[in-house]
């Protein structure tokens, strides 16, 4: 379960910026469906994130999956084998340029740092590293139950300087398999350490997906006949006359060796290529009469919020089925919106989400927070004239009640100032 997480020095955010799932215990309000608890504290399903263009709420959903792709693939970059990153057909950051906040000089040259709390049946883990020259110069995994535990504290690129204790005191052999742009963490999970498996697993199966991107085919591996169906009945709340989908899939796994060192046994990388083909399948009338069915391509001839509404869907029945996290960006794009409403709805429903999933989302479209909102689920994204963004949650500002209209008064500029034409 996420807890929290943040980022510094980081496309807008030259100051830590992040949000939190964790109820404002200050402010009592009594909403229905919209929390949960675990050990003993109180959690939102639903965290809305808000900002007039530019202030960087994609920026947000972009430095998760950026601490997702150093943490995936830092095992990779342990062996030095071009050949096998370039097959992986993804960009590491730690490698290549970072996004550092770049409207004042002096951040060049300061690191970006990755924050994020995340909770294991009961037990918080707070995983933070910074990156700054192609190098990882720290890094630290503190536990806290009942009380707060260093488990990795690397203070420096060199591995001489990670110092492990408790769970992953086991992997202190092997810290010579850090390299100073490889993160200790996904190396102990590479190695088979059983708590780093389970904290690297938490972050990396986070599902971050864009609603103005194109469909992503990873969500659709092993889909079942009893998923499609689901999908089907969504989508033809958007268009009626699809009568059924058919989806084929292609892959493809390539097996690649990694070896590490002579001191370690080879491990096994295995890259999947998978293609999606996707047909709807309509009725044909003659004379207003049934006569046959036509089978078209789904992405030639269908809409394009169709098309978004059933990229997204593989994923967000995955968060819920498995009762995981899952951020949204641009949650309304191309949606109906009573569309996006059900898709929100799916989330704050013990029928639809009985294992308490979690839905993080951007949107500019204020309706969502008619009905049903708690002041701390929502989240406004402001930047000064300095190009820096910062991140505010409604529940602080001062002045605001339980009971206000906050689609009236951040249209009007309660919550940040609005765009003026000059």
């Amino acid at each position: 379960m996420l807890v929290a997480f943040s980022v510094t020095n980081y496309g807008p955010f030259s100051e830590k910026v992040g949000l939190t799932t964790l109820c404002d215990t200050s402010k009592k309000e009594q909403v229905k469906n919209t929390t949960f608890e675990e050990a003993g504290k109180k959690y939102n399903y639903v965290n809305y994130i808000y900002g007039f263009n530019g202030t960087g709420k994609s920026h947000i959903f972009k430095a998760l999956l950026s601490m997702q792709h150093i943490l995936a693939l830092s095992p990779i970059i342990a062996t030095n084998n071009q050949q096998i990153l370039e097959s992986s057909n993804i960009d590491y950051e730690v490698t290549s340029q970072r996004d550092y906040f770049r409207f004042k000089e002096e951040f060049r040259s300061l690191p970006t740092e990755y924050e994020i709390i995340i909770s294991i049946d009961g037990t918080c883990y707070t995983y933070s590293f910074q990156v700054l020259d192609q190098r990882i110069i720290s890094e630290k995994l503190l536990k806290k139950y009942k009380r707060t535990e260093i488990l990795i504290d690397r203070k420096s690129p060199h591995f001489e300087d990670i110092l492990l204790k408790s769970d992953l005191k086991s992997f202190e052999l092997f810290r010579s398999t850090v390299k100073e742009n490889v993160l200790c963490l996904s190396m102990a999970m590479f190695l088979n350490n059983s708590l780093a498996v389970r904290i690297y697993k938490a972050i990396t199966e986070i599902i971050v997906i864009n609603m103005t991107g194109q469909i992503n085919n990873q969500y659709f591996e092993d889909i079942t006949e009893d998923e499609l169906d689901l999908y089907t009945r969504f989508i033809r709340m958007a268009d009626s006359t699809i009568k059924k989908l058919n989806v084929s899939l292609e892959k493809e796994e390539v097996n690649k060796k990694i070896k590490l060192s002579s001191d370690f046994e080879s491990r096994k990388f295995v890259i999947k290529n998978l293609n999606v083909d996707i047909e709807s399948v309509h009725d044909v009338y003659k004379d207003e009469k049934l006569f046959r069915e036509e089978t078209l391509p789904f992405l030639q001839f269908e809409s394009n919020g169709t098309i978004k509404l059933f990229g997204a869907l593989p994923a967000i029945f995955k968060a819920l089925s498995t009762g995981g996290t899952i951020f949204i960006d641009e949650i309304e794009s191309g949606l109906h919106p009573i569309l996006t409403k059900l898709i929100v709805e799916l989330f704050n429903s013990s029928d639809t989400n009985s294992l308490n999933a979690q839905l993080i989302c951007s949107s500019h479209e204020v309706y969502l927070l008619k009905e049903n909102v708690r002041r701390d689920q929502v989240w406004f994204l402001h930047k000064n004239n300095y190009g820096e963004s910062s991140i505010k949650r409604l529940s602080k500002f001062s002045g605001t009640r339980s009971n206000d209209d906050i689609e009236y008064k951040y249209l009007h500029g309660a919550f940040g100032e609005i765009p003026k034409f000059q």
